[in-house]
């Protein structure tokens, strides 16, 4: 009795430590390809907003490979917003507000469709996302 209850203690703490707490619990890469970006896409509409560590990683991934991995630096091409406009579709997931908001305050040049886009989703009355 006493080792299933040890076994039990265990499992729950791993439980707990599986859990990210923090952003310093998602262990940064930077995105190399449009596929991995893809792929934090389809994690993040599974998300349901409670996990403000998950949103912050999200975001931070995404604006640092769309603004700054792209070339020229700082400026969101066409095509990029063409692509980030799919990619959200119409079935939002709460972390898209911080996503367009970061977007729109750290490129130098955002293409109007995308700011359309920020502003449609109540983008710009949300609070910033921390900045890194």
């Amino acid at each position: 009795m006493a080792a299933q209850g040890a076994a039990a203690v265990r499992l729950r703490v791993v439980s707990e430590r599986t859990e990210p707490q923090t952003t310093s619990d998602f262990h940064y890469k930077p995105l190399m390809t449009r596929r991995e970006a893809e792929i934090l896409f389809e994690i993040d509409a599974a998300q349901t907003g409670e996990s403000p560590s998950w949103e912050s990683h999200f975001v931070e991934s995404i604006v640092e490979f769309v603004v700054f991995n792209q070339r020229p630096t700082g400026r969101i091409s066409e095509a990029d917003a063409a692509w980030l406009v799919a990619m959200i579709g119409t079935d939002r997931s709460p972390s898209i507000p911080a996503l367009m908001r970061a977007l729109v305050l750290q490129a130098e040049d955002v293409p109007a469709g995308l700011i359309r886009l920020a502003m449609d989703c109540g983008a710009m009355r949300t609070p910033a996302p921390p900045l890194v």
